[in-house]
């Protein structure tokens, strides 16, 4: 079929096309200039994340780009504003997990972590250690779940290992402090 056939060229296969609707995405949110909404800018707003979930990316260059998204600049914040304003909207077009998974990631105080645990997009912690932001592995969503139990409630195992390592590495600190 002419689905196979595309799909074996290899920029058609279903990973590198989200791949590249991903990349696509956070450059148009990264990049929008004042309160965009444009209908390309709401779809950026709503699939980024479901985009770089499919597409598991593992290469530097990626993950810098979702690193400067989640840590630098008030992207974050940007993005969470406008998917406030647009989810309302787009609710009923939403899948069912897609929609919980969206309305998961707001916390007060804003952070990127519920967008990791969400989506499975811990790589980009290891890329992000020079980070001044410091996460909070036990900080709640606005819902009251935790980084790790919304990982593990998505499917996201490798997600839910690296949180697990990061909580030993928290609590193996706290207990160095406390003996100095």
């Amino acid at each position: 079929t002419s689905n196979s056939y595309l799909e074996s060229l290899g920029h058609f296969a279903p990973q590198q096309a989200h791949a590249n609707l991903a990349r696509s995405c956070l450059e148009i949110l990264i990049h929008a200039s004042g309160n965009s909404m444009s209908r390309i800018y709401q779809y950026a707003v709503v699939y980024w994340a479901a985009h770089y979930e499919i597409a598991q990316f593992k290469e530097k260059a990626d993950v810098d780009l979702l690193s400067t998204f989640l840590f630098e600049d008030d992207h974050l914040e940007k993005w969470l504003e406008a998917l406030s304003s647009i989810l309302p909207t787009h609710q009923t077009n939403l899948a069912g997990e897609l929609s919980q998974k969206l309305h998961a990631v707001w916390s007060v105080p804003e952070s990127p972590l519920f967008a990791i645990s969400c989506f499975g997009l811990h790589p980009v912690l290891d890329f992000n250690q020079n980070s001044d932001q410091i996460l909070d592995w036990h900080q709640p969503n606005s819902d009251g779940a935790s980084a790790l139990s919304l990982a593990s409630h998505f499917g996201h195992l490798e997600t839910v290992r690296y949180l697990l390592q990061q909580d030993l590495i928290a609590r193996s600190e706290e207990h160095t402090s406390e003996l100095q």
